[in-house]
C-alpha cells in the first residue's frame, strides 16, 4: 500500500491541517494561552475574587482619627489632674464650703455638714477616674474603627461639656479652668471623628 507524498501516517499523532500535532487535551484555544481549567482567574478587582471567610484587606487609619484618639487621652490626663488637684485641696474646699454652709443658717452641726461635704468630694473623685477608665476603654474601640464607640463618646462628650458649663457659676478658679480646658479638648475630638477621613473609616465595610 502507497502512502501519500509529504506524509507520515502515525495514527493519533497525524498532524491536521497547519502542521501543529493533535494532542487532543493539550489544544490551545484562541489567543495562544492553554485551556487549564481551574487555572482560569475570575472577573474582579485585579484579577482575583475574595474567597468565602477570607481576610478582608487593611484598612488604612486616617490622621483625623489618630488626632481624634490624642485629644481625648489629653482629656483624660486633664481630667486626671484635676481629681488629683481636687483631693489634694480637700481641706481648703471642705472649709470654703462649711463657711458658707454654716453663713447661711448658723443652727447647722459643723461636723456633720464637714463629713458631709469630705464625702461629697471623695465621691467626686472616684466617679471622675470610673469616668476615665470608662472613657478609656471607648476610645480604643473608636481608635480600631468601631463606629458605635464614636457614637457613645460623641455622647459621653457632649453630657461632660454640657455639665462643665452648667457648673462653672459654682467652681472654683481651679476647678473652672480644668474644666474648661477638657471641654475644648473634647469638642476639638468629636469635631476630628466625623471630619476628613474619618467618615470613610467608621463608614459600614464589606464583608468577605
Amino acid at each position: 500500500m502507497t502512502t501519500p507524498r509529504g506524509s507520515d501516517d502515525q495514527g493519533w499523532g497525524q498532524q491536521p491541517l497547519g502542521g501543529q500535532p493533535d494532542q487532543g487535551w493539550g489544544q490551545q484555544p484562541h489567543g495562544g494561552q492553554p485551556d487549564q481549567g481551574w487555572a482560569r482567574q475570575p472577573h474582579g478587582y485585579g484579577g482575583m475574587a475574595p474567597m468565602p471567610g477570607g481576610t478582608p484587606p487593611p484598612v488604612v487609619r486616617p490622621s483625623e482619627v489618630s488626632t481624634a484618639f490624642w485629644l481625648w487621652v489629653a482629656n483624660m490626663v486633664v481630667s486626671l489632674a484635676g481629681s488629683v488637684v481636687a483631693f489634694a485641696t480637700i481641706g481648703d474646699t471642705v472649709r470654703a464650703q462649711l463657711a458658707d454652709q454654716v453663713r447661711a443658717d448658723p443652727s447647722l452641726n459643723q461636723a456633720d455638714v464637714e463629713t458631709i461635704i469630705r464625702v461629697g468630694v471623695v465621691v467626686g473623685v472616684v466617679f471622675a477616674l470610673l469616668f476615665v477608665a470608662l472613657q478609656l476603654f471607648f476610645v480604643f474601640r473608636m481608635r480600631s474603627g468601631r463606629s458605635w464607640a464614636r457614637i457613645v463618646l460623641t455622647v459621653l462628650g457632649g453630657l461632660s461639656v454640657l455639665l462643665t458649663v452648667a457648673g462653672l457659676g459654682s467652681a472654683s478658679i481651679v476647678d473652672a479652668g480644668f474644666g474648661l480646658v477638657g471641654a475644648i479638648l473634647i469638642v476639638a475630638a468629636i469635631i476630628y471623628m466625623f471630619t476628613g477621613g474619618a467618615r470613610d473609616y467608621f463608614a459600614p465595610r464589606p464583608k468577605y
